[in-house]
C-alpha cells in the first residue's frame, strides 16, 4: 500500500510554541517503531502520536515534503515572527506530528563500530551540526536547494571568541548560545574532560555542519565520508555529536552512521528521539531540552558534565543501536517556555540607531567580561559602525537601492541582510544579558521584540523581504524573524 500523506488547515492554535494554522500527519512517522534486538527505551505514553482529526486533502507521499514546505512557508512562519521554539515534548499532539514528519532517512540496521579502548585512552573529536564556524569564514548558505551539506573545519586552539553562528534555522531560541557556547558545543568540557584524566586526548580539528538538511545525500556521500577521513588521519577514535535545532536529531543520526560506517566509534545527543528511531544511529542520549541547548543550561559547567557523562556512559554498550533517555531525576526545570509577542507602539517610534548607540557600553561591558567572547562577527562589519547597517536596512526597507561595501561577491544583498540582522541581534541580546545578568531568556526575547526600535525594524525588513519577487530574499525572510 502507497504510504498516504494528510493535511488538516484547522482552526489557529495560540501555543508557547508557534501559532498553527496548519498541521500535517504523514502514515509513515506513526509510533512506535519495531526495533527488533535493540536497546530503545521507549519515552512515556504521554509522547506518543495518535490518530489526527479527518483530513480534508490527501497526497502520495512523494509530494508531502514539498507540502510541508508550502505550509511551513505560508502559514506557521509568518505567524512566528519574535517566538521561541520550545522543547518537542511541551508541543501540541498537532504541531509535534508536524515537526516528526520532517523527512528522515530510515534504516533497518546500524553501522556499529566497538570502542578500540577505554576513553581515558581514546583520542576524541566535536563534531556539531550547529552552523558554528571561525570568524571570517564563509556562512552557511540558508538558500542551497535541500541545505547546505558542506563542512567547517573549527581548530581547537580556537576561543569562544573566535566562533561564530550561521545556522539556517529558524526553529530554536539563540540566547543559550550566546550566553554560553558550551551549551551546543561543549569546547571547554572537553578540556576539563582531559584534564581531568577522563579523556585521553583531544583531535587538533573539530567540525561543523549545518544541521536543517531535507537532503542529507550530500552529506552520506561527499561531506561526511570525507570529515571521516580528516578525523582517521589526526588518529581520531571517538566523536561526540552534539545538535541544536529540530532537524539536527536527524543531521546527527546520518553523520553518525556515515562515521561508524568508516570505522569510528561515535555517541551523541538527540533533542527529537522519534528522528533518531527512524535512522538507527549507533548510540545517542534522548534529552527533553530546549532545542538550542543541547546540553541543557548555559553557564552550568556541573551539569553540561552530567549530560556529557550520560552521553558517554552508551560507550560501554556491547551493541546497538542504543537509544536512551536522560533520567528524569537529571531534568530540572531550568529552561524556560517560549511566548508570543507582538511590538509595542512605543517600541515603534523609537529611532534604531540612537537605541543601538545607547546599548553599546552594555554591549562592551558583556564582552569584556566574557573574555572578548562575541556572537556578532557575521557581517565581518565592527559593532562601531553598526549605525551604518542601520541605515543600510532601513534604506532596503524603503526600496531604496542600497548595499554595503564590506558584502562579498559572492554573497547576494538579501543573503548579506541575514548576516547583518545576525549581528544586530547578537549584539542586542547580549547588551540585554550586560544590563540584566539575572534576567530570564523569556524577558530578554520579548524586550527585543517588543520594547525595541530594533525589533520593529526587523519585523518591517522581514515583511518586506516576504513580499519580494525575489526568490532568495523570500527564503531569508522568516530566518531574519525568528
Amino acid at each position: 500500500m502507497t504510504p498516504v500523506a494528510m493535511v488538516v488547515l484547522p482552526t489557529p492554535l495560540r501555543t508557547p510554541a508557534m501559532t498553527m494554522v496548519a498541521a500535517i500527519q504523514i502514515s509513515l512517522l506513526q509510533m512506535p517503531w519495531p526495533v527488533s534486538g535493540a536497546h530503545y527505551n521507549r519515552r512515556p505514553a504521554k509522547t506518543q502520536m495518535t490518530p489526527a482529526a479527518p483530513c480534508t486533502a490527501r497526497l502520495t507521499s512523494d509530494r508531502s515534503e514539498h507540502t510541508f514546505r508550502s505550509i511551513w512557508k505560508e502559514y506557521i512562519v509568518p505567524s512566528r515572527y519574535g517566538e521561541v521554539m520550545p522543547k518537542l515534548e511541551v508541543l501540541s499532539e498537532i504541531q509535534r506530528k508536524s515537526m516528526l514528519m520532517w523527512p528522515c532517512v530510515d534504516h533497518d540496521d546500524t553501522p556499529w563500530t566497538p570502542m578500540a579502548k577505554p576513553l581515558f585512552e581514546s583520542k576524541v573529536a566535536l563534531v556539531t551540526t550547529a552552523g558554528l564556524h571561525v570568524r571570517g569564514d564563509k556562512p552557511f548558505i540558508a538558500t542551497q536547494k535541500g541545505g547546505d551539506t558542506s563542512f567547517r573545519v573549527i581548530p581547537r586552539s580556537a576561543g569562544v571568541n573566535d566562533i561564530v553562528q550561521s545556522h539556517t534555522s529558524i526553529g530554536f531560541d539563540h540566547t543559550g548560545i550566546y550566553r554560553d557556547l558550551n551549551v551546543t558545543f561543549p569546547i571547554d568540557r572537553l578540556k576539563e574532560l582531559v584534564d581531568d584524566g577522563k579523556i585521553g586526548s583531544l583531535s587538533d580539528n573539530y567540525y561543523s555542519f549545518m544541521g536543517a538538511l531535507r537532503d542529507v545525500t550530500g552529506v552520506v556521500e561527499e561531506s561526511g565520508p570525507e570529515v571521516a577521513r580528516r578525523l582517521k588521519d589526526e588518529g581520531v577514535e571517538v566523536v561526540l555529536l552534539p545538535p541544536t535545532c529540530p532537524a539536527c536529531s536527524h543531521a546527527v543520526s546520518v553523520i553518525a552512521r556515515v562515521f561508524e560506517e568508516e570505522g569510528l566509534t561515535t555517541t551523541g545527543v538527540v533533542l527529537i528521539e522519534e528522528h533518531a528511531q527512524r535512522v538507527k544511529p549507533p548510540r545517542m542520549l534522548a534529552v527533553p531540552f530546549f532545542f538550542g541547548n543541547a546540553l541543557g543550561e548555559p553557564d552550568n559547567p556541573e551539569y553540561q558534565h552530567r549530560v556529557l557523562q550520560a552521553t558517554f556512559d552508551l560507550l560501554d554498550r556491547e551493541q546497538g543501536p542504543v537509544l536512551e533517555q536522560l533520567p528524569d531525576d537529571m531534568v530540572p526545570d531550568i529552561l524556560m517556555q517560549g511566548s508570543e509577542t507582538t511590538i509595542s507602539e512605543e517600541a515603534a517610534k523609537l529611532n534604531a540607531a540612537d537605541e543601538l548607540t545607547s546599548l553599546r557600553t552594555y554591549y562592551e561591558q558583556w564582552v569584556d567580561a566574557h573574555n572578548g567572547r562575541t556572537a556578532v562577527g557575521l557581517s565581518g562589519i565592527a559593532q562601531r559602525r553598526f549605525r551604518g547597517v542601520v541605515r543600510f536596512l532601513e534604506g532596503y526597507v524603503a526600496g531604496e537601492d542600497v548595499d554595503m561595501k564590506e558584502r562579498p561577491a559572492d554573497t547576494s544583498v538579501a543573503q548579506y541582510i541575514r548576516y547583518c540582522v545576525d549581528d544586530l541581534k547578537a549584539f542586542y541580546y547580549e547588551a540585554r544579558m550586560a544590563q540584566r545578568p539575572d534576567g530570564p531568556y523569556k524577558e530578554i526575547h520579548n524586550w527585543f521584540w517588543s520594547d525595541t526600535a530594533m525589533g520593529a525594524l526587523t519585523m518591517d525588513l522581514a515583511q518586506k523581504m516576504r513580499d519580494s519577487d525575489d526568490e532568495v530574499a523570500k527564503a531569508v525572510a522568516y530566518g531574519i524573524a525568528r
